[in-house]
């Protein structure tokens, strides 16, 4: 038995073997080959029993899964509830308001299903799906809104002064010379001094007197082949070059040049052609 604690070198010098020791190495090796075969002994001798640990823990694995597959059930419903309450408000928002806002025609149902392209699988990839979608949505319809306010921000679509209109564009009566002639534009009755604010964003194009009977005016060139003219002022407060905005105030009401009362006659100019302001604002009102 001492002999197996030791090994035998054959001495290049002597000719002959020798006899060493173990070194910690060939211990090291040693213990590990007895673990592996105390383990293979192991395991075959408990062959028998292996089916009965199979058996429990298919059984653990399923009952995991189950559990999973009613999870992911209630969540799906929950993501569906979601879904109706949140994306689609959203959805027929902007199919009924923001789409006809800005004159685009509705989104396609079978776009909104997800037909094209392949249908989403799943509630949640279907929910996910209609979210991405709806991202999209909003990023167009909100171009084209900011697109169109900035076109809004240049057409006259409101009074420039704060009264009644009395005398609208067509065939009147003159009250001059007391024959059937064209009135060009509106006459909105106001008090003297009442502030006329722009209609429109744009350039003041003429700020001065007007000897052909619309006395004290001012015109405005809003960029985009519209003009408005407001006359019979009291007084301007702008000079020809300047940029104002809607609603800012470009003089006050008065009665002079052609005028019986104080009140503002107020032009617009399409293309060189007077047209009847009617047709650019939002809210018109009655002719009295």
């Amino acid at each position: 038995m001492r002999e197996f604690l030791y090994v035998f070198e054959w001495d290049e010098h002597n000719l002959a073997f020798r006899r060493v020791g173990w070194s910690f190495r060939r211990w090291c090796v040693a213990a590990f080959r007895l673990m592996v075969v105390g383990a293979s002994v192991g395991i075959m001798s408990v062959g028998p029993a292996w089916p009965v640990w199979e058996r429990f823990f298919v059984e653990r694995s399923r009952r995991h899964t189950n559990a999973l597959r009613t999870e992911a059930a209630e969540i799906a419903k929950e993501i569906a509830v979601l879904e109706e309450s949140c994306l689609g408000y959203w959805y027929e928002r902007a199919q009924r308001f923001y789409r006809p806002l800005v004159g685009e025609a509705p989104m396609p149902e079978s776009e909104w299903a997800g037909h094209m392209g392949g249908a989403p699988g799943t509630f949640s990839d279907r929910a996910l799906y209609r979210g991405r979608r709806l991202f999209a949505e909003y990023q167009h319809l909100h171009r084209l809104l900011a697109a169109q306010a900035e076109r809004l921000a240049f057409l006259p679509c409101l009074l420039p002064t704060e009264g009644v209109i009395v005398s609208g564009y067509g065939m009147r009566r003159d009250p001059f010379y007391k024959d059937w002639r064209m009135h060009f534009g509106l006459d909105i009755a106001a008090p003297y001094g009442t502030p006329v604010r722009a209609t429109a964003a744009g350039r003041i194009r003429l700020a001065s007197w007007d000897v052909g009977g619309y006395g004290l005016q001012v015109e405005i060139d809003h960029l985009n082949g519209l003009v408005t003219k407001y006359a019979h002022l009291s007084k301007t407060i702008v000079q020809p070059g300047q940029y104002v905005r809607r609603n800012q105030i470009i003089g006050y009401v008065g009665s002079t040049g052609y005028s019986t009362a104080p009140h503002l006659h107020y032009e617009v100019i399409e293309r060189g052609i007077k047209v009847n302001p009617q047709r650019y604002i939002l809210l018109p009102q009655d002719v009295r």
